[in-house]
């Protein structure tokens, strides 16, 4: 067997020069088939060895090739990777490190020296990786989103990063980790970030230069002094941030960091002023700022998210049920696509009333507050009746904060198959173009004969039977 190098007859790859000392090293292992460079014809001679490239050149060089051969065979049907039987061939001879982690691991001189040593004394008393032992640490939950494959790091939210150290990779927080080259956020690496004194909690990292919320660095902060207030707010000795990304450069203009505080999650204060997701409410007092369930209220104003709610009386505004409220003058209903109150016009907030939770009807449409009422009366049948989003006045009747037209409010009541009726007309529950809900008149009932089967829900009059199941939605 040849042990001196083979002189290059040529340049073996195109970054390795003929003069290079290493040059006839090189060109004797490519000429034996233990090194194969990469795809586009270079070898990186100056870069680390992993730990597959180490195995493949150690065990073609050493070990006989029918049982590299043997060791193909004998693989798992989903072993698929080119790498996989030089590392079978370490693990039948019990010389893989335990030190080694994953397949791009660079390896240090004494894992190598160890491999060799192992492989070729085989001495049982040291201590071996199996083949599936380290097919098992190829894959590996790091937490905060991150997993450690063969190919690499995925992160759940976005997918694989791209150039991490996988060695040096270690999870910070949720969405937050950092190698020896960068820090990330998800799978984006920070621009200029300093990875050794890199602290993330939520949304938010700050290294040794910079402060960054999202990934993104926010102009003029200091790292120094830089505290995070939640997960969405943060500031340092002179400013307050936000995280969201729509916020321009994250500051929040005009807020104290001295006084900031959270009301909620989307309302925020300090010593003057109120803020809406960040931004500020013009107008808004800040000292006085609260929240009423779910909207916000100061001791001039109550609030549709940053905007004012006009008329509104923040010393008696309340809320009542259905999603409707009231204050000494008017009442208001919270309109189901915007989420904002809206003054329902004419109201009479004296006279004004909800209707009782729910309702039952007998079969001939007598409502009662409980059933046992019904069936003390003799009632045979009894169905319960949600009355949800229906309130009156001492004029009108309301279904979702919209005036139900020609509605009687004395003798208004609801019907079983959602019907509903007054001394002069009948109503079903119909959907308009937008997918809301409204009451619609059933146009020529006789009132007089009018009867619904609860059963059934067939409509009929002395004149006819209403094709009801058309109405019904």
């Amino acid at each position: 067997m040849q042990t001196d190098p083979i002189p290059c007859g040529a340049q073996p790859f195109s970054d390795v020069s003929i003069t290079q000392w290493y040059a006839p090293v090189v060109c004797s292992a490519k000429e034996k088939g233990l090194v194969g460079g990469y795809p586009d014809g270079t070898f990186h001679p100056s870069q680390n060895v992993t730990l597959v490239e180490a195995a493949k050149v150690v065990v073609q060089a050493l070990v006989p090739s029918s049982e590299i051969e043997e060791a193909r065979t004998q693989l798992y049907d989903n072993k698929e990777n080119w790498y996989d039987v030089f590392l079978a061939v370490l693990s039948k001879r019990k010389s893989l490190p335990h030190t080694v982690f994953v397949q791009s691991q660079p390896l240090t001189r004494g894992e190598i020296a160890q491999m060799l040593y192992l492989l070729l004394d085989s001495p049982e008393t040291e201590k071996s990786m199996t083949f599936e032992e380290f097919s098992d640490r190829l894959y590996l939950d790091l937490g905060g989103g991150y997993k450690r494959y063969a190919e690499g790091i995925w992160y759940d939210i976005g997918g694989w990063i791209d150039g991490e150290d996988p060695v040096t990779f270690e999870v910070l927080g949720q969405g937050t980790a950092r190698d020896k080259y960068r820090t990330y956020m998800g799978r984006t690496g920070l621009i200029g970030g300093e990875p050794k004194t890199s602290i993330c909690s939520l949304l938010w990292c700050w290294d040794a230069n910079q402060v960054y919320a999202q990934g993104d660095t926010i102009p003029g902060a200091d790292p120094k002094t830089f505290k995070v207030i939640d997960k969405i707010y943060g500031k340092d000795a002179k400013h307050v941030y936000s995280a969201r990304k729509e916020i321009l450069n994250h500051l929040v203009v005009g807020a104290d960091p001295k006084t900031f505080e959270i009301v909620d999650h989307r309302y925020q204060r300090d010593a003057e002023d109120a803020f809406f997701e960040g931004t500020l409410i013009f107008g808004a007092h800040g000292p006085s700022f609260h929240m009423l369930g779910d909207t916000g209220i100061d001791q001039n104003h109550v609030y549709n998210d940053n905007t004012i709610l006009e008329g509104a009386d923040p010393k008696t505004f309340a809320f009542t049920r259905s999603f409707y409220a009231k204050d000494a003058r008017y009442v208001y209903y919270r309109n189901p696509d915007t989420f904002y109150y809206e003054r329902i016009t004419n109201s009479d907030v004296t006279s004004f009333e909800l209707f009782p939770d729910y309702e039952f009807i007998d079969e001939n449409s007598v409502s009662y507050s409980s059933p046992e009422d019904a069936f003390a009366t003799g009632a045979k049948t009894v169905s319960l009746i949600s009355t949800f989003g229906f309130a009156r006045d001492q004029a009108r009747v309301y279904y979702h904060g919209k005036e139900v037209l020609e509605a009687d409010p004395a003798s208004f009541q609801l019907l079983p198959c959602k019907l509903y009726r007054d001394d002069n007309h009948v109503w079903y529950q119909a959907v308009d173009a937008d997918s809301h809900v409204f009451l619609k008149m059933i146009v020529g009932v006789d009132m007089k004969t009018f009867t619904v089967d609860p059963q059934t829900c067939k409509v009929r009059d002395a004149k006819k039977e209403y094709p009801y199941g058309k109405f019904s939605y």
